[in-house]
């Protein structure tokens, strides 16, 4: 396995801040004004500079890492894209933006705080960025950056309160979206989850010198290894939400774990792990059973563990992979 097929997987898994810059939505706050504002617009142009101008040119430095990275790359100019969605999906944008209004409640800003408390008390080491709300171009919803983590909030709003009587004609994108979809107001679970995974990724030159084992044990750990430290943060409420699974995910992979684990284990073609994470599959009935792997061996070792606090502290900087899947006895 070469070093480039293992940073390809490590680029698919993964300064201590006050309350005040846990959850920045200004990009939020940006694009609800441009879209405000878009049907004044008389021309493709006009659109395009009201992208430019309000959403681009006044976001935060994390919306701009993520616009530089889609940017290079595509090759193309985002704000094209957005025009493009804008056009399709207008409705969809619009539900979106009404379901976003959550974010000027204390109550959620309360909730977000609370993550980060929770997630520091029992692992003090955390690394901590901001989450920085944005709205993006259904593309991606979580991408971490040096300034913050960047949210795509129009993939995870996909649900009962969207409108989406224009998303259902694109089958595969409604698909897409509404298996990463979820009741916005628990975000704060997804939350920990890509707090978590800050932690678990040390860049690729300092992952190289310490790992040992086998590389698809790299996002069975660290995708498991969230999701499980995650349900803990939440006291095991939270086995079924936007940081671990969705029922019809559980419920399959509960039933067939074995023949799952089984599958997983004898995998020797690197090219279809995204079967297991990243993608809709035709393998199985529902995507990211690894997700629910993972969990599985994570939590066993937790169980098995009388030192609970070294434990968490072993998931979350896990180096040799085999050794820990082999000690957890799932």
């Amino acid at each position: 396995m070469t070093k480039l097929t293992i940073s390809f997987i490590l680029f698919l898994v993964f300064p201590r801040i006050t309350h005040a810059q846990n959850l920045i939505t200004t990009d939020l706050e940006n694009f609800g004004e441009m879209y405000a504002q878009l049907p004044r617009a008389k021309s493709a142009e006009d659109s395009l500079n009201l992208i430019r101008s309000i959403v681009l040119a006044k976001g935060t430095e994390t919306f701009k890492e993520y616009v530089r990275q889609k940017e290079a790359q595509n090759n193309f100019k985002i704000e094209g894209e957005y025009l493009n969605k804008l056009r399709l999906y207008p409705k969809y944008y619009a539900s979106v933006l009404k379901q976003s209004e959550i974010f000027k409640s204390k109550k959620m800003t309360k909730k977000v705080n609370n993550v980060y408390d929770k997630l520091l008390k029992i692992y003090p080491e955390a690394k901590i960025k901001p989450n920085v709300i944005c709205i993006g171009i259904m593309d991606d919803g979580g991408k971490s950056f040096e300034s913050g983590q960047y949210v795509g909030l129009e993939l995870f709003t996909c649900n009962s309160f969207a409108d989406t009587t224009e998303v259902v004609h694109s089958r595969g994108l409604m698909d897409y979206m509404k298996a990463t979809s979820f009741d916005i107001s628990r975000i704060d679970e997804l939350i920990a989850h890509e707090l978590v995974h800050l932690s678990q990724f040390k860049g690729n030159s300092e992952f190289f010198k310490t790992f040992k084992g086998t590389p698809k044990y790299i996002p069975l750990l660290g995708e498991g290894g969230a999701a499980f430290i995650a349900d803990l943060v939440f006291g095991f409420k939270a086995t079924i939400g936007p940081g671990t699974f969705n029922t019809k995910q559980f419920e399959y992979c509960q039933q067939n774990e074995d023949k799952l684990w089984q599958d997983y284990k004898n995998l020797t073609d690197m090219s279809k792990i995204g079967d297991y994470f990243y993608k809709n599959t035709k393998l199985y009935p529902v995507r990211s059973v690894g997700y629910y792997l993972g969990y599985q061996v994570c939590k066993k070792y937790y169980e098995k563990a009388t030192d609970k606090r070294k434990a968490i502290k072993e998931i979350i900087e896990v180096t040799d992979y085999d050794k820990f899947v082999k000690d957890s006895g799932f």
